[in-house]
């Protein structure tokens, strides 16, 4: 049986570029060794890409499509901190969390290292 990366829902838009072209994207899901997108004209399955959300660049290749998805597969797995800036970890103020939020992203990033 294959082993699965356990995986966060997350959303943002991402901007993937290909060659000498890019297109934005929306992120689904993501996990330490790879995400799921959506969006028109992702390129094809083995296609190698570059991704960048809130100043993070991700570079790796297309592995599957269906249907208005696809999945890439990263170069290099994700840090904890790399993995917590895609799932889009923010704390609003409504929170009724009332940890600061570097304790809650501790605890976040010590929940990580545990798969």
């Amino acid at each position: 049986m294959k082993y699965r990366e356990y995986r966060w829902a997350a959303q943002g838009k991402l901007r993937l570029e290909h060659e000498n072209w890019a297109l934005f994207v929306t992120l689904k899901d993501v996990s330490r060794t790879g995400m799921r997108i959506r969006g028109m004209e992702i390129p094809a399955a083995g296609t190698r890409v570059r991704l960048t959300l809130v100043g993070l660049p991700v570079s790796g290749h297309i592995v599957w499509l269906r249907n208005g998805h696809g999945g890439v597969a990263f170069d290099r797995s994700l840090t904890a901190s790399q993995l917590l800036a895609l799932r889009g970890l923010r704390h609003s103020k409504r929170s009724k969390n009332k940890s600061s939020p570097q304790k809650r992203a501790a605890f976040s990033a010590q929940s990580y290292e545990k798969f």
